[in-house]
């Protein structure tokens, strides 16, 4: 993180059922040894998962800092993943949205030159690994298997390789392979150099 000027955390999560009461208020928190300021950025249910994106100023106190999430639910059963970037010269742009019932999932965005990428998938019935769109690659991959009451859930962080390598113009992100299951969300978080306007 030496030399950072913006922090980005990804917390994905088996979460609430679809149409389950009070899903809204079921999220993720962030614990920081080193207090950076978290803005939680996107809180987004997919069907029985949660994916959420929060952001922080690097503070100078990164170096050998513990971040750690937690998943509060009502009701639901296992997985739970924490991928944290630090980035020299980024700010967040903006983010991207899509649920899907089975097939392919993918969304299409445009995206200015020199962007990096995440997408997070998650599936809340299927946990083998994906395959992602040409030009990403996987970064986190946690496959989760619940058991016999349990769903078979994957989470997965993806990112452009190399980052900011986009050149501009409309943009496929998700998979290529396998088809999902029928309750997937994938988010893009879009970071552009901090510069620019």
């Amino acid at each position: 993180m030496n030399g950072a000027n913006l922090l980005v955390a990804v917390a994905m999560g088996d979460g609430p059922g679809p149409g389950e009461p009070g899903a809204e208020a079921q999220h993720t928190r962030l614990d920081d040894t080193a207090a950076h300021a978290w803005t939680q950025r996107e809180h987004h249910i997919v069907y029985g998962s949660i994916i959420d994106v929060y952001t922080a100023p690097a503070s100078g106190r990164d170096d050998g800092a513990t971040i750690t999430s937690e998943l509060t639910i009502k009701h639901g059963d296992e997985g739970h993943s924490l991928t944290v970037l630090a980035y020299r010269n980024g700010r967040l742009d903006s983010t991207t949205e899509r649920n899907g019932n089975f097939g392919v999932p993918q969304l299409s965005q445009d995206v200015p030159a020199g962007t990096d990428v995440l997408t997070a998938f998650g599936d809340g019935r299927e946990n083998t690994p994906a395959t992602p769109v040409t030009g990403f690659r996987p970064v986190n991959v946690l496959p989760v298997d619940g058991g016999p009451r349990g769903d078979r859930d994957l989470y997965q962080l993806d990112r452009l390789d190399p980052a900011g390598s986009w050149p501009g113009g409309t943009m496929l992100t998700g998979n290529l392979a396998p088809p999902a299951s029928g309750y997937w969300g994938l988010v893009n978080i879009n970071i552009v150099p901090a510069d620019r306007p």
